[in-house]
């Protein structure tokens, strides 16, 4: 009888184990389905980087003017990101998917903070979100610091 009890409580610990073990692992894939794995070209060549908290599609969908060269403009279609110049073909190196990550939000929900990547097949480009809304953004181009402003074609 005593051997009986034990087997039971064996069980029953048993089965706790598994149950916390199972909650552990549900978390952990969870966790796991808000990070993307990332092409990003370096010193060294081309490497895969894991990239957390993105947020695809907090840029306004249409065609994007610059303020600077109103012949150069930016298309953006869900989450895909496609420099133009008036008369001049569109190539697939000027497309790109763009991933924002580490955003922050203002009262108005326009994203004060945060990154912009854009990745395509061959090219990684990195730039600091200054101000991004409905109608205005502004972006830093990381590796020289210079601005990029764009006003949304209405």
């Amino acid at each position: 009888m005593a051997h009986k009890i034990k087997m039971e409580t064996n069980i029953k610990l048993s089965s706790f184990i598994l149950l916390i073990l199972v909650i552990f692992s549900c978390k952990n894939a969870t966790e796991k389905a808000s990070e993307k794995i990332v092409p990003v070209i370096d010193s060294g060549g081309l490497i895969h980087k894991t990239v957390k908290n993105l947020n695809k599609s907090s840029i306004s969908n249409g065609l994007w003017i610059s303020t600077i060269d109103s012949l150069s403009t930016v298309e953006i279609n869900g989450n895909h990101w496609i420099f133009k110049y008036v008369n001049i073909k569109t190539e697939l190196d000027d497309q790109y998917e763009y991933l924002i990550s580490e955003g922050v939000s203002d009262k108005q929900n326009a994203l004060i903070e945060g990154r912009l990547i854009l990745t395509n097949k061959s090219d990684t480009l990195k730039y600091g979100i200054y101000h991004i809304s409905h109608a205005n953004m502004t972006l830093v181009y990381l590796p020289r610091g210079n601005f990029h402003h764009y006003k949304k074609k209405k």
